[in-house]
């Protein structure tokens, strides 16, 4: 039996929904033949999800790495240089957290949905300088995130739900060479950081005020509240965080690409009013 003369693209599309419809179907694809095997490996784990349920219990994607659900550092070990976006939550003891970040050598999006501890920013800054989006909840010092900007001068989207704040002055923000989307807590005591990020961040294109809901189905909606500011830049949003993230991985509409619509849409509408005549 021979296969169409599909395009790799297609080939590569048919093998990922088939791979991510069933464990069983995954494991039957990378035992077919070394050249499927090789085909499907980089699809198969360029997005990986380590996720803790309510029950505490660990919920894996794709399904079929379950298996490997006692040995997490097999995962990385032996798929680590596929994966380009990770969500990542709590594994015990931390230190395998560590070991397994240093073997995701081409990750291009990484979330922590929990509160990310010094060490982990410490082993992120011994990446190479590739990470184009990372999202979660910090609580350090300032000073750590100065010490830590060379490892992110890639980073173009940063979501920093759930930080403490500081001084809108720090050089951390201003100094991101390439940073077009910054995402908030919506919380009245953030408003330095607001204003310093709008002002300092030269190619800042989105300023997100961000709830969350993590019961919610649809991965983000605008809020009802009007936003302090007049800066078109600035959208107010309420997020589930996984679907969310998981929407725009899978390149869907998540709270970036919404914003993006909405502040276009303000641009178009601010266009098209009537010039009004000088005196």
């Amino acid at each position: 039996m021979t296969l169409p003369n599909l395009p790799m693209e297609l080939q590569d599309e048919i093998f990922r929904l088939a791979a991510w419809e069933s464990p069983v179907t995954a494991n039957i694809l990378l035992q077919v033949s070394k050249w499927v095997s090789h085909r499907i490996e980089p699809i198969l784990y360029e997005i990986i999800v380590i996720q803790q349920t309510k029950d505490a219990s660990k919920c894996f994607y794709p399904p079929h790495i379950e298996r490997l659900s006692s040995k997490v550092l097999d995962l990385f070990e032996q798929h680590g240089n596929y994966m380009r976006c990770l969500w990542i939550e709590p594994i015990h003891p931390e230190q395998d957290v560590a070991s397994a970040l240093k073997l995701c050598t081409s990750l291009k999006n990484l979330a922590f949905p929990s509160t990310c501890s010094t060490e982990m920013l410490e082993i992120i800054q011994e990446y190479p300088p590739q990470l184009e989006r990372l999202s979660g909840m910090f609580s350090m010092c300032r000073e750590l995130f100065d010490a830590l900007k060379p490892a992110y001068r890639l980073l173009t989207h940063l979501d920093f739900i759930g930080i403490h704040r500081w001084n809108a002055s720090s050089t951390f923000l201003t100094g991101l060479p390439s940073l077009t989307h910054l995402a908030v807590d919506d919380m009245s005591d953030g408003d330095d950081v607001v204003v310093g990020a709008l002002k300092g961040c030269q190619k800042l294109q989105a300023m997100l005020l961000v709830g969350d809901d993590e019961d919610m189905a649809k991965p983000c909606e605008e809020t009802s509240r009007v936003a302090e500011y007049s800066d078109e830049r600035i959208v107010r949003v309420i997020v589930s965080p996984f679907n969310n993230w998981w929407a725009g991985v899978h390149g869907g509409v998540d709270m970036w690409k919404f914003a993006d619509e909405l502040i276009s849409e303000r641009r178009r509408r601010r266009e098209e009013l009537p010039m009004k005549p000088r005196p």
